[in-house]
């Protein structure tokens, strides 16, 4: 017996694959909320909007929020456009030869150890300093301008784009062989279009719609970043998961609600822009 063109194994095993993901993530969730209007936790003592308006009151709430989107957006942003700059200058074949082992290695390395290696290279103290003091751009090596722990966020930038140009490189020159823009780029030049309107007309168009459920993911991985914030970021302002964890691991009691209330909002709109995202496609 079939229903929807499955039989009752299959779609049996497909739900229950489901519930098994989503259930601990939901019930996180449910106590998340539930411990951030009082009705859980050590604080439990009956329904309190106080801790949301705690941290609203705070004022670092949307700041808060809208770093954490400037930082995911912009680090996106920045290692896709490069991709397509190194994808179009090798017309998809960055895999091949000693680039392709190259553009490898990046994605083998561990946030913490991205953000060290920026720590290193960025940091008024390190390498790029030294090596600016030496060839005689700077006085002296705590001259040069401090990139680590700057209220801008450019070392997070920075550790970010370090490990999503060469993932978002390998995607893009994937999706050029695979749809085989050469050939279509060829087409368009037969019919007389110039190199600006191959890319924005045929190039652009086509990497960006088969990449962008890919993107939108790891702009919501980056988004909720740990490590990389934590090392080369300020106390303020700070991204989510930064915020989150420093109001769970405070001594007093009464921030552990705040950061659940944060966690909570957190999570809402992130399920809100997967929504907008994906409200004309068929999920399951």
């Amino acid at each position: 017996m079939k229903i929807s063109g499955r039989t009752w194994p299959n779609s049996l095993l497909r739900w229950g694959f489901v519930a098994i993901a989503t259930f601990p993530l939901l019930a996180g969730l449910v106590y998340a909320a539930l411990y951030s209007v009082g009705l859980a936790g050590a604080l439990s003592d009956g329904f309190t909007w106080r801790h949301w308006q705690a941290l609203w009151a705070e004022g670092v709430l949307w700041q808060t929020l809208g770093f954490s989107l400037y930082i995911a957006v912009v680090s996106i942003a920045l290692s896709w456009l490069g991709a397509l700059w190194l994808v179009w200058l090798s017309r998809g074949r960055l895999q091949k030869g000693v680039l392709g082992y190259l553009l490898f290695l990046p994605l083998g390395i561990p946030a913490i150890a991205a953000a060290f290696f920026i720590f290193q290279w960025l940091g008024s103290t390190g390498w790029l300093s030294r090596l600016a003091d030496q060839i005689g751009l700077i006085q002296q090596p705590q001259d040069f301008p401090n990139w680590v722990n700057d209220p801008f966020g450019i070392g997070i930038l920075a550790a970010h784009i370090l490990l999503a140009l060469p993932f978002f490189t390998l995607l893009l020159a994937n999706i050029y062989r695979q749809e085989r823009l050469s050939a279509l780029i060829v087409l368009g030049q037969t019919l007389g279009a110039s190199t600006y309107q191959q890319v924005r007309r045929i190039v652009i168009p086509l990497l960006w719609q088969r990449s962008r459920p890919v993107v939108l993911v790891y702009l919501l991985f980056v988004l909720g970043s740990y490590e990389i914030p934590l090392l080369l970021g300020r106390s303020h302002p700070e991204m989510v998961s930064v915020f989150v964890i420093r109001k769970l691991q405070r001594f007093s009691l009464d921030t552990i609600p705040q950061g659940m209330a944060m966690a909570v909002l957190y999570v809402v709109l992130v399920l809100l822009a997967l929504f907008l995202f994906y409200r004309k496609r068929r999920v399951i």
